[in-house]
């Protein structure tokens, strides 16, 4: 367990079976600094790659939510940053109240930074490119994208 922003939060260590693919996490993979800040990082070892994963002990309930996240310009082609809110709750696997917030290439170089968006209710999906370098906030407040 770890402490973040006044909450206290779970760390995953256990593998994960979701989107057709096994994942790999590190407790180690996710720290707090001297100032406050949350490092999550995905590293490479002799059995491949692992990554981090941390979430609340309780629910914060409905409302607005603010994610703050600096220099994610240097991440890897193929590395997405998923912010997400999740209802173990309701639902199933396929069909859970669920808001995505995922950022990455999707494997290009030389592609802007982007965002994809899944309504689980509609399927529907929103793309839109971030401009986050070397810092970006997103909102769902008003749905808007500032920086």
């Amino acid at each position: 367990m770890l402490h973040f922003s006044g909450y206290d939060w779970l760390v995953r260590d256990l593998l994960s079976y979701r989107g057709g693919s096994m994942t790999s996490f590190d407790p180690a993979n996710a720290w707090t600094d001297a100032n406050g800040a949350l490092h999550l990082r995905a590293t490479k070892n002799q059995d491949g790659w692992s990554c981090a994963e941390v979430r609340l002990t309780r629910s914060l309930g409905y409302g607005t939510y603010l994610f703050v996240v600096r220099d994610i310009s240097h991440l890897e082609p193929s590395a997405v940053l998923s912010l997400f809110t999740w209802d173990d709750m309701i639902g199933t696997d396929e069909n859970r109240q669920e808001l995505d917030i995922e950022m990455s290439r999707w494997g290009s170089r030389t592609t802007r930074m982007r965002n994809t968006w899944c309504s689980p209710i509609t399927s529907q999906r929103i793309s839109f490119d971030l401009i986050c370098q070397p810092a970006c906030s997103l909102t769902r407040s008003g749905g808007s994208l500032g920086r």
